[in-house]
């Protein structure tokens, strides 16, 4: 009645393979549940300094949902949400050239959402350029006055660049892909580079606020959280009364968001596992290659390999990476 798959003939297996059509990973879901417990320790271990600030002798689940809550960060009206997107992208392009050897000059406008696509429930969407038109980055501008700058900031960087906007366009401008990979279109590198970018835009310095710095790591806990949530729901350890509290207690969501959330877990079992999953395996090429090269290390050469070939199969990405590794070993030092 919950709405697990494991309650269906051959649930398990048809779980086993919604998280293969996500992730392009054939994992069990024990696997996917690896290291989850630890990313969101470790993410409340970083998490509670800066809220202490923001929130002095405020337990950390209450700090957590107060940071959603809190009118002093969101934005006083529609037209400052857009602008504050703007202006976000204008500190990002700056720092570009730092962390990409190629910076595709494909044009990126900020754009409100109609009043049919608010309805929709997104928040922010990103649309590719076609017929002569410039990338789209589209906000949902409906509750802008219950919506944190920080979800802003992170949506600029997750949405446009170096986000999808990069991950959509860089490989088209950068080399002649195979056509075979025209048609990979691997969610889990897509959103995993989407959340590696928040990642990156940290490095660039980007968050300048407490509340941006928080809003960054609020951003993957509650995706954590709910790939655990959504493991455990569909594998019968969970209800979906308990997903929603999970969400709540961990993760900070409001109860009516982290209903919201738990129906879409039931709606598309597996989908959320691909944003983490597809973070940690980028970030753990980072980590390998910054190892391996050392001294050598150039984060422009590294994201122009993990780019130039779009949206392909983590594995796929996986043995690119590791032939690059190799040439880098014997290339004579520059």
């Amino acid at each position: 009645e919950n709405g697990a798959l494991v309650t269906l003939p051959q649930g398990l297996e048809v779980y086993r393979s919604e998280i293969f059509r996500f992730t392009s990973l054939d994992l069990s879901p024990e696997d996917v549940l690896e290291g989850a417990e630890a990313e969101i320790t470790a993410i409340d271990a970083q998490l509670t300094p800066i809220l202490q600030r923001l929130y002095p002798g405020t337990p950390l689940p209450e700090a957590k949902r107060a940071m959603r809550e809190d009118r002093r960060h969101t934005h006083p009206s529609r037209t400052h949400m857009i602008d504050h997107a703007r202006e976000v992208l204008d500190r990002v392009k700056p720092q570009l050239p730092r962390f990409f050897s190629h910076v595709p000059d494909m044009p990126l406008v900020v754009e409100p959402m109609t009043p049919v696509e608010e309805r929709i429930g997104a928040s922010a969407y990103y649309q590719s350029p076609e017929a002569g038109n410039p990338g789209r980055f589209v906000i949902n501008t409906a509750h802008a006055e219950q919506c944190g700058r920080w979800e802003t900031t992170c949506a600029a960087v997750h949405e446009a660049y170096p986000g999808h906007h990069f991950e959509r366009i860089y490989g088209d401008e950068r080399s002649s892909r195979h056509p075979a990979t025209r048609e990979l279109q691997t969610q889990a590198f897509r959103e995993g580079w989407a959340f590696y970018s928040e990642w990156l835009a940290n490095e660039m310095g980007i968050y300048a606020t407490d509340a941006e710095r928080a809003g960054y790591l609020l951003h993957p806990l509650e995706v954590w959280v709910g790939l655990v949530s959504d493991v455990l729901l569909h594998t019968g350890h969970l209800s979906h009364e308990q997903a929603v509290e999970m969400l709540v207690t961990r993760a900070g969501r409001l109860p009516h968001v982290a209903e919201a959330r738990a129906d879409r877990y039931i709606a598309a079992p597996g989908q959320v596992t691909c944003y983490m999953l597809g973070y940690r395996e980028v970030r753990q090429l980072r980590r390998e290659a910054e190892s391996a090269l050392g001294p050598r290390f150039d984060a422009r050469d590294f994201h122009d390999v993990l780019l130039r070939d779009g949206p392909i199969s983590l594995p796929m990405q996986r043995a690119k990476f590791n032939h690059w590794i190799e040439e880098c070993r014997h290339a004579p030092v520059r």
